[in-house]
């Protein structure tokens, strides 16, 4: 039986032992195949093993395939197991992330005593990757050198896609309750975004204490970037489980100079669905933390270029100057254009090292391009803030807007928290960690939205122009909408254009709770305008396709539905023209 539980407690197996497993009091046979198989970081998708021998020595051959974190994985080799002094040497070679791998040394784990200590010497391409881990309790210490080492496969353990080479030295060690570790890096001729055009050198050196992290990275590349940042950082660490966060109650302090190209930087910074371009020019010193926001410098880019891909928003034409001095950040000049038209522009800046307010005017700018929705809109924008608290007010006129709901289809789905108990291996796992109380709270919205018309709907059957009065509150964590949705001009059937009726004065009282998750529940009703003979039209009209898919249905359609049938047949005979 020592045998069946020094195994169990390498590898948790939910897996498909396809073949017997033999044990006498001084040998081990096993032959199996294994599926779906969890150890740490090491999911295994599907493995043949087969293991035989005395207890202090099973000689083992396995083939598996999986994932090491998020990089695919394929492996196959020897191991001895001395399952006597739990200790365990391996060999093999295989693939990382498309990458050759084969062990140099072998792999050593020993498990023994209540500590967990391995050692790995891989080659990884035409690179060597040397680690060192021991774990004993809450106390525990890591290192790691690499040499002249590709970068793709080291990035896709992490689910990041670069190019590139690396070389440098890490280390981490518990110190306390928390963690002590130094850092020197390198990295050659690094892309670390598809969109990045130019590859980037970049040298970092870092210093970890439990309660501060310090770190120099200079960086350079082929378009004539010369960057150098230096930092000063309150963190919090735990060594159980292994944890690292700014801490924002405390403050720190940054120095940085940047010349040339912003492309190549701003991909460092690993914002995917952003991007930015124009030459940066900027250098000076900034201190920050629990509120507070002050510093001597300046940052100014030059024909600029902006496009966010979520909103599908363009700036073109880009010029900003942003100055830091003891009040904070003050913004100088600020201006660009839309690709299409239209301008925009913002002032403000820091009142005190706590307090100020930014505000952003739009002309005639699109506000939203997308495939499913496309928005010209002016108006007036302000974000005012004091220490911790937000809140980001002003008004919002949609000169013209299209919204074309057959292509955007997909629902809505809830999350559901489920509770598993008395789950085979649950008290293997972790428990987990309390989240910390949430410090900053969200910036509270109070946003006015009007159109006066020309807000299109599109798609399922249903074409109309809407007029809308809407107020956007809330937080931005949870945002709240509530108004009016009035169609402006008519309603059109593509499928059965005979019927298209003039239609201008039904509406829907708009009030939802969690507006950026799904279609708010519309109620409708008749304008206190509408004649007594387009009241029932107005409910007919409100019942057509596209609120009819609302999943609040019963709830949405109760005033509909209540119309007695004898008074709507009446009215239908009288108002409407027969075919």
């Amino acid at each position: 039986m020592r045998a069946d539980r020094s195994i169990s407690a390498a590898l948790k197996l939910p897996a498909l032992l396809t073949q017997p497993v033999a044990l006498t009091p001084e040998t081990i046979l096993l032959e199996a195949n294994l599926a779906d198989t969890k150890a740490g970081d090491l999911r295994v998708r599907a493995a043949t093993l087969r293991a035989e021998g005395p207890l202090e020595a099973i000689a083992t051959t396995f083939d598996l395939r999986g994932r090491l974190r998020q990089a695919p994985l394929a492996f196959a080799g020897t191991a001895t197991i001395n399952l006597d002094e739990q200790a365990a040497n391996v060999e093999g070679r295989g693939t990382l992330a498309d990458s050759p791998i084969y062990t140099r040394a072998p792999i050593s784990v020993d498990w023994s005593a209540g500590r967990t200590q391995a050692s790995v010497n891989v080659a990884v391409g035409d690179g060597v990757v040397q680690a060192q881990w021991e774990e004993r309790g809450r106390a525990l210490t890591g290192s790691a050198q690499i040499d002249d080492a590709p970068i793709a496969p080291l990035a896709a353990i992490f689910g990041e896609r670069a190019t590139g080479r690396i070389d440098g030295r890490l280390s981490l060690a518990s110190n306390g309750g928390g963690l002590s570790g130094d850092a020197d890096v390198t990295l050659d001729d690094a892309r670390v975004s598809g969109r990045q055009r130019n590859s980037l050198d970049m040298h970092i050196v870092g210093n970890l204490s439990p309660t501060r992290l310090t770190s120099t990275v200079d960086a350079t590349s082929d378009g004539g970037l010369v960057a150098h940042f230096e930092a000063d950082a309150p963190v919090e660490t735990s060594a159980a489980p292994v944890r690292i966060a700014l801490a924002r109650e405390r403050r720190g302090r940054a120095t940085w100079s940047v010349h040339g190209p912003a492309e190549a930087l701003w991909a460092a910074a690993r914002l995917p669905d952003q991007s930015l371009e124009g030459a940066l020019d900027g250098e000076g010193t900034i201190e920050f933390g629990a509120g507070y926001l002050s510093g001597d410098g300046h940052m100014e880019i030059v024909d600029g270029r902006f496009e966010d891909k979520l909103t599908g928003v363009t700036l073109v034409d880009l010029d900003a100057r942003v100055a830091l001095d003891q009040r904070g950040v003050t913004i100088e000049n600020f201006t660009a254009s839309g690709p299409n038209g239209g301008r925009l522009t913002a002032t403000g800046g820091s009142v005190s090292d706590r307090r100020g307010s930014i505000t952003v005017d739009v002309d005639n700018m699109r506000v939203a391009d997308r495939p499913d929705a496309r928005a010209v809109a002016s108006g007036e924008l302000t974000l005012t803030w004091e220490g911790l608290t937000s809140s980001l007010t002003g008004n919002l006129n949609i000169i013209e807007a299209n919204i074309d709901i057959a292509s955007n289809p997909q629902a809505g789905i809830p999350t559901l928290d489920v509770i598993e108990i008395n789950r085979p291996g649950e008290e293997d796992e972790p428990l987990d960690e309390e989240p910390a109380p949430r410090r900053n709270g969200a910036t509270t919205l109070n946003v006015t939205v009007k159109a006066p018309g020309r807000v299109f709907t599109r798609g399922r059957g249903v074409d109309a122009e809407w007029a809308l009065d809407m107020r956007l509150g809330g937080t931005s964590a949870r945002p709240l909408v509530f108004g009016t949705a009035r169609s402006a001009a008519h309603w059109r059937f593509p499928d059965n254009p005979s019927k298209s009726k003039k239609q201008s004065s039904s509406s829907m009282a708009i009030r939802s709770t969690r507006a950026s998750t799904s279609r708010p529940c519309a109620t409708p009703r008749t304008s206190p305008r509408a004649s007594a003979s387009s009241a029932p039209r107005a409910i007919l009209k409100s019942r057509s396709r596209p609120i009819r898919r609302c999943p609040k249905m019963k709830s949405c359609h109760r005033y509909c539905l209540a119309a007695p049938s004898k008074t709507f047949r009446r009215w239908k005979r009288r108002s409407w023209p027969r075919a």
